[in-house]
């Protein structure tokens, strides 16, 4: 019985989530609030529910400070932290959930973000005695035990295409994540280890086949001296 709402942002983390919920799933909530890679999330979340005939509802929501916050350059690091971002997303999330019948909502934060205040357990349980306490609604984080290599390698087990997923915070361009930012050094951690994900074009350069993140080549004189790629200069 469809009885499930999953916040979905085409990750890593909101589609091992989708498929962990079966046929609990009633829909998936994607929101627009003019991040830089929206389109390129957009497009991860109908690749996953369209084959499945799953509910995509599309929210569009205006947020202060994603400037700011979320346009900091293609590949830079460090967090990207959008203040009151989650608890307006979940909030929008237990109104839709309300409307519609169901009863649980989820949300994909995992033992890795715990620097982002509104994905810690604590945040979710007192959330979720909120959102019950007004609507009867659960709020929960079934990932929240696990780190993102956990969560990856349960996908794999579980036949997810990670290649279908998107995480970057700002890609290069609409196709190619940046492959430096936060989002993708995460991922990056945890698949870009694996041999099997390497693929090296003619010219040398190496990249993932799972995360796109350029990689060292290997062979240059810097990658031997132990110093940054040549490649990865360029």
């Amino acid at each position: 019985m469809p009885e499930v709402l999953i916040l979905m942002s085409g990750g890593i983390d909101s589609t091992i989530l989708a498929h962990m919920a079966g046929d609990r799933l009633g829909g998936l909530l994607f929101i627009d609030y003019g991040q830089p890679a929206a389109e390129q999330e957009r497009r991860a979340v109908y690749r996953w529910a369209a084959p499945r005939d799953v509910d995509v509802i599309e929210l569009a929501c205006t947020l202060s400070g994603v400037d700011d916050h979320m346009r900091t350059g293609v590949g830079s690091d460090g967090l990207r932290m959008l203040p009151g971002r989650n608890l307006i997303f979940a909030a929008h999330a237990i109104n839709i959930a309300r409307a519609r019948g169901w009863a649980e909502v989820w949300i994909g934060a995992n033992a890795g973000d715990e620097p982002y205040p509104d994905c810690r357990p604590s945040w979710v349980s007192a959330l979720d005695a909120l959102s019950q306490a007004d609507t009867g609604i659960t709020v929960s984080a079934p990932l929240v035990g696990m780190t993102k290599a956990e969560i990856i390698e349960r996908a794999r087990d579980e036949g997810i295409d990670l290649a279908q997923t998107w995480s970057c915070y700002q890609p290069v361009q609409i196709t190619e994540p940046c492959g430096r930012c936060h989002s993708c050094m995460e991922g990056r951690i945890s698949c870009c280890d694996d041999p099997a994900n390497h693929r090296r074009d003619p010219g040398g350069a190496l990249d993932c086949i799972q995360c796109g993140a350029s990689l060292p080549c290997g062979v240059c004189d810097e990658c031997r001296a132990g110093i940054r790629c040549r490649e990865l200069e360029e």
